[in-house]
Parts: structure tokens; sequence; C-alpha cells
């Protein structure tokens, strides 16, 4: 099992890889507020709600990582409901990176899939 300083060190290289600037981008942008990082555990067949607000037209990311006891799915959604984007492979390391048309409040939910709880960090950048 990882230590949380270790799961939080994770997150955050996961983090710095996902939301690199790419050719004829502006330079990524943490949430209002600034970048959001911690641990939590989610119960089995169980979903941990988020609120963030995120800087429109500026690139920005999620990243959870699992402790491997389960499958995690990383949903992310705009202030009107709409699903901006999805990690849903069989895997409990998610990232969704995305680019908001306009500064505000975004939903980000972790689903465990799995009959177990399991143990993540998570980092908004």
């Amino acid at each position: 099992m990882l230590s949380l300083t270790k799961k939080l060190l994770i997150g955050a290289t996961l983090v710095a890889s996902v939301v690199a600037v790419l050719p004829g981008e502006q330079a990524a942008a943490s949430p209002v507020g600034g970048r959001q990082a911690g641990v939590h555990r989610v119960d089995a067949r169980a979903t941990d709600v988020f609120r963030l607000a995120f800087y429109g037209g500026q690139t920005a990311a999620v990243v959870l990582d699992g402790d491997g006891d389960t499958d995690l799915d990383l949903y992310v959604y705009d202030e009107n409901g709409n699903l901006i984007g999805s990690d849903t492979d069989g895997s409990d390391t998610c990232v969704v990176r995305f680019r908001p048309r306009w500064t505000g409040s975004f939903r980000i939910e972790v689903r465990n899939l799995g009959t177990v709880y399991n143990e993540y960090a998570i980092v908004a950048a």
C-alpha cells in the first residue's frame, strides 16, 4: 500500500505530464483558487463527488490513482450537467483532460465499480 505522500506525488507527476502545453495552446491553468489535491476513500459501488471551478479557454486536467483494488471511473460534467470527459477503462488510474469554454463550476465524479473500497489520490490542475 502506498503512503499518502507517494500517492499525491504520483498524482502530481501524472498531472504535470497530462497538462503539458501542446503547440498552439495557451499555458495550462490550475482550477480557480489553485491546484487541488487530496487522498480520499470511495466505498464499494459508491460515487464521490467534487465541485471545482476552472478557467475558460485554458487546458485543465483531473487525474486520479487508486490503490489497485477495484476499477475506478472518472467523469467531469459542466455546470449544465453536460459530460465534458470521462475515463472508463478497466483500471483505477484515470485522466480527463479538457478545455472549458467558459469559467465555471464543474462536477467531478469518481465511481467505484468494485465490491471493496478504494483509496485514491486525486489532483486537479
